[in-house]
């Protein structure tokens, strides 16, 4: 029983507030007086096609909101419990709106729906009489409840319905079985799997360690790289080590070799300065003294004893002679 009928924005129609009591109620009215914008929203908070043009000129959506008397055993109720919806005391209240651009949105209790469902909520709450009603008969929606009533069969029905949604719970129930089966299953491939990873890679104790500090520092690989190159850098500059540590290497490289000259040359002029003969003359006795350096050296220079006289010219080719003739 359709209790109220609230419109906002409908066509011509502001703002309106119609109460209905049981019984019979008529609205009459000469033609043009809006009698037919009043079906128009009753059938727009039902689920019929919503248009822009219903919404009034110059406001932003149009609102219809219709309140009805719902008993226990009212057939509406069994389609809103299939759809989800939980409905308490004996009203229903179902609201529409239509936005200036076209758009609806649909509730039912101030839960959003869809329009699909608000329309098959409406074709139980209101039967609507008039001109070509019979084609009503040719809808197969119609035929089960029309054969069920002349045939008197309500408590088989009834019978019928609880049996079917107790199958329908214990499929789902065996569905929600299987699929915890299945990922039970998953599981345990997955679990024998990582068991089979831990049994090859065979961890070691202390092995955690190790591997987190061999990753940060693999980690910081690049910044030790970065920090050896800059030093290279730092040292094969302009005004790097290297380049110092070069030059000094060549400094005392030809200071060695100067040296070994040096001590070359003179062992020479040493050994030039000994006497030829064997036997050593009365007058240039040489007297052989250590070198002053290092004891146990093994190098000497020779010291003149003193200067012998100067010879003259004849006695000197004596001695000569003498020499030839032995």
């Amino acid at each position: 029983m359709l209790l109220g009928l609230t419109i906002r924005d409908v066509v011509l129609i502001d703002r309106l507030d119609l109460a209905f009591h049981a019984g019979l109620c008529v609205l009459t009215g000469e033609t043009g007086a809006g009698k037919s914008i009043l079906l128009d929203a009753l059938g727009l908070a039902l689920g019929m096609r919503a248009e822009s043009g219903l919404v009034r000129h110059g406001a932003e959506q149009a609102v219809v909101t219709a309140e009805f008397a719902l008993p226990r055993r009212h057939p509406a109720r069994h389609l809103l419990d299939e759809a989800g919806f939980s409905v308490d005391g004996e009203g229903l209240v179902v609201r529409r709106t239509v936005g200036a651009d076209g758009r609806s949105r649909a509730f039912i209790d101030d839960q959003p729906a869809s329009v699909g469902l608000l329309k098959q909520l409406g074709d139980l709450l209101v039967e609507v009489q008039g001109q070509f009603e019979q084609r009503g008969l040719l809808d197969p929606g119609t035929h089960r409840e029309a054969l069920d009533a002349y045939g008197g069969h309500h408590a088989e029905g009834a019978a019928l319905a609880q049996a079917w949604r107790a199958w329908r719970g214990l499929a789902k129930e065996r569905e929600a079985a299987e699929t915890a089966l299945a990922k039970a299953r998953a599981d345990e491939d997955y679990l024998r799997h990582a068991l089979a990873e831990l049994d090859a890679l065979e961890p070691q104790p202390g092995e955690e360690t190790a591997l987190a500090e061999q990753r940060s520092l693999l980690m910081n690989r690049e910044k030790l790289m970065a920090a050896l190159d800059a030093a290279l850098d730092e040292l094969a500059g302009e005004r790097g080590g290297e380049r110092a540590l070069n030059a000094a290497s060549h400094q005392l490289e030809r200071l060695r070799d100067k040296a070994a000259a040096s001590t070359a040359s003179r062992s020479t002029r040493c050994r030039s300065c000994a006497p030829r003969s064997p036997r050593a003359s009365p007058r240039s006795t040489m007297a052989a003294t250590p070198w002053r350096g290092s004891p146990g050296a093994s190098r000497r220079r020779a010291r003149p004893m003193s200067r012998p006289p100067r010879a003259s010219a004849t006695g000197g080719a004596r001695r000569r002679r003498r020499s030839t003739r032995r």
